[in-house]
C-alpha cells in the first residue's frame, strides 16, 4: 500500500469532511484521545473540523492528509511559533524539514506574545515558551504542555 500526503486547502475540507470526522471520532473513541474528551460523537468531530478553517484561510494552520487508495488514513497539522533566531532560520527557511510535515512557521520576533498566546489559547502546536513560566505552571499541575529542552535563543 502506497501512503501520500496532500496538504488539504480550506475550500476542500468540505469534501473530505466526512473522511476526516470518520477518523477523528474512531481515533478518539478507540483510546487515543488527542486532547478530546471520549465518547466523541460524529457531530462534535465535524465540528471540530469545520472551526480550523478560518485559520487556515489565514493561514495559521495547516491540515495534512494522508491518503492511501483514494481513501484518508491519516491527517496532521503542525503550527511552530518562533522568533526567526538564526538557529531558527533553516526550519523557516524548509532547508531542515522532516518528511511528510507540511510546517508552518509562524514568525513573532518578539518572544511575549508568543507565551501570553499560548498560555492564553494554546494557538500554536509547537512554540517556544518561557520556562520559568513552564516550571510554575507545573508546580500548580496547570500545565497541558509537554516540555522539549530546546533552546532558539541564549
Amino acid at each position: 500500500m502506497s501512503v501520500s500526503i496532500w496538504r488539504i486547502c480550506p475550500t476542500e475540507i468540505e469534501s473530505v469532511l466526512p473522511s476526516l470526522a470518520d477518523l477523528l471520532r474512531a481515533t478518539v473513541n478507540s483510546g487515543t484521545p488527542l486532547g478530546f474528551l471520549p465518547p466523541l460523537t460524529l457531530d462534535d468531530a465535524r465540528a471540530y473540523w469545520m472551526s480550523i478553517r478560518p485559520a487556515m484561510y489565514a493561514g495559521t494552520r495547516v491540515l495534512l492528509a494522508a491518503f492511501a487508495d483514494g481513501e484518508i488514513v491519516g491527517s496532521g497539522q503542525l503550527t511552530f511559533a518562533s522568533a526567526l533566531y538564526d538557529r531558527m532560520q533553516p526550519i523557516y527557511t524548509g532547508e531542515a524539514a522532516a518528511d511528510g510535515i507540511d510546517l508552518n512557521f509562524i514568525r513573532i520576533e518578539q518572544p511575549r506574545p508568543i507565551f501570553d498566546r499560548m498560555s492564553g489559547g494554546q494557538e500554536f502546536d509547537v512554540a517556544e515558551y518561557s520556562s520559568s513560566e513552564y516550571v510554575q505552571r507545573y508546580a500548580n499541575k496547570q500545565c497541558p504542555f509537554v516540555a522539549i529542552p530546546v533552546f532558539p535563543s541564549r
